[in-house]
């Protein structure tokens, strides 16, 4: 896999994330009243307990498996919520300082997996069809606000809680399948229906819509 991404900076503030790809996963850590080191202390964590559920099937798991999803699934699943416990005992369990959006991937011949808590937004870019939302509404935004400014407010993030809503989905890909991945608080239905799908055309899109709102745009291609 490999991700190609850029960011546009309006009158928002938006963080900046920190990103991993590899032939097999793909990691994308935004930090909220953190810092980047922090975010790739993340992206470590996710790939030495991904690699090792992978490798040892049989580890016993503080986190019980799901019978209604995939090893892959599960993995992402049990992965995720130990890096939650992680941060949240070690920054945030007697005061709230930081935490993070997350997406993280997995590519095996068969299917495509993420795990997903805030932004990005995950699309799939198939050919001759618009593009379809697969992951969760990424912003509180609209539940809280009745401005047209449109400023960056996640719907949930990891770290803050013992207990972490997510968003797990897999999906069996087609030739020329892409997934676009998006940290924006509106979408245009332009950019929904956009007959080019590349970084170009579709920052373009966003960049005429609501010029003062930052963005962060990813496009993963297998």
């Amino acid at each position: 896999m490999k991700l190609n991404f850029r960011s546009f900076t309006g009158k928002s503030l938006r963080p900046s994330p920190v990103v991993k790809d590899s032939p097999s996963t793909v990691a994308v850590v935004t930090p909220w009243n953190a810092s980047q080191s922090s975010a790739e202390n993340v992206i470590r964590s996710f790939s030495t307990l991904y690699d090792q559920l992978s490798q040892d099937k049989d580890s016993t798991q503080p986190f019980q498996k799901m019978v209604s999803l995939s090893t892959n699934e599960n993995n992402l699943r049990v992965t995720c919520m130990q890096i939650n416990n992680n941060v949240f005992y070690q920054f945030n369990q007697n005061e709230i300082q930081l935490g993070f959006e997350i997406f993280f991937a997995v590519k095996t011949p068969t299917e495509f997996s993420f795990v997903q808590v805030g932004n990005p937004q995950v699309y799939l870019a198939r050919k001759n069809f618009p593009l379809q939302l697969i992951g969760q509404n990424a912003s509180l935004f609209t539940d809280y606000s009745n401005s047209s400014f449109s400023a960056p407010l996640p719907h949930s993030l990891l770290g803050l809680f013992p207990d972490l809503q997510i968003h797990i989905r897999s999906i069996r890909l087609q030739p020329e399948d892409q997934i676009v991945l998006l940290s924006r608080t509106f979408v245009p239905p332009e950019f929904l229906n956009c007959k080019e799908i590349s970084l170009e055309s579709l920052a373009e899109t966003l960049s005429q819509d609501q010029s003062s709102e930052s963005f962060w745009l990813g496009q993963l291609t297998f």
